[in-house]
C-alpha cells in the first residue's frame, strides 16, 4: 500500500521531465551534426515510461526488503544494493535526455534555448530518482513504524 502510494508520485515526476524536455522545443529539429542518430520525441517518451516502470519496480522491491529485513542495519544494506542496481538506469536515461536536449539546442536559435536550459536543469531529478524514491519509502516506513510503536 505504501509502495504504491510512493511509486505514483515518483513515476509522475519522472514522466513529467520527459514531456517537459519535449515541450521545451520551440522549433523543428534539424538533423544533428553529431555522429549519434537524432533522438525523437517518441523515443524519449517511451524511454521515460520504461524508466518510470523501473522506478516502480524498485520501490516495490525496496518495500519488500524493508518488510523482510531483520533490523535497520540489514534493511539499509539491502536498500543500498537495490539502489545500486537501479542507479545505472537512471544515469542512462539522464544521459539520453542530455543528448536529446543537446540535439534540440543545436537546432534552435540562441534566443529560443531558455526552455531547453530549464529542461536540462530537470535532468538531476532523473539521476536522483532512485535515491529520492528510497528516501520517501524509508520515511513512510519509519512513520508507520513509529505510529505502531516499532522500528524499521
Amino acid at each position: 500500500m505504501i509502495r504504491a502510494a510512493l511509486a505514483a508520485p515518483v513515476l509522475a515526476l519522472t514522466l513529467a521531465v520527459a514531456p517537459g524536455v519535449v515541450l521545451a522545443q520551440t522549433a523543428p529539429a534539424a538533423p544533428a551534426a553529431a555522429a549519434a542518430p537524432a533522438l525523437t520525441e517518441d523515443q524519449i517518451a517511451e524511454q521515460g515510461e520504461a524508466f518510470g516502470e523501473a522506478i516502480e519496480a524498485m520501490v516495490e522491491e525496496m518495500g519488500q526488503a524493508i518488510e523482510a529485513a531483520g533490523g535497520a542495519a540489514q534493511a539499509r544494506a539491502q536498500l543500498d544494493a537495490i539502489q545500486a542496481r537501479y542507479q545505472p538506469a537512471a544515469d542512462a536515461f539522464a544521459n539520453t535526455l542530455t543528448t536529446f536536449i543537446d540535439q534540440q539546442a543545436a537546432a534552435v536559435p540562441e534566443e529560443a534555448r531558455a526552455g531547453l536550459e530549464q529542461a536540462r536543469a530537470a535532468i538531476g531529478v532523473v539521476r536522483g530518482a532512485p535515491a529520492m524514491a528510497r528516501t520517501q519509502l524509508e520515511q513512510a516506513h519509519a512513520a508507520g513504524a513509529a505510529a505502531a510503536g516499532g522500528q524499521i
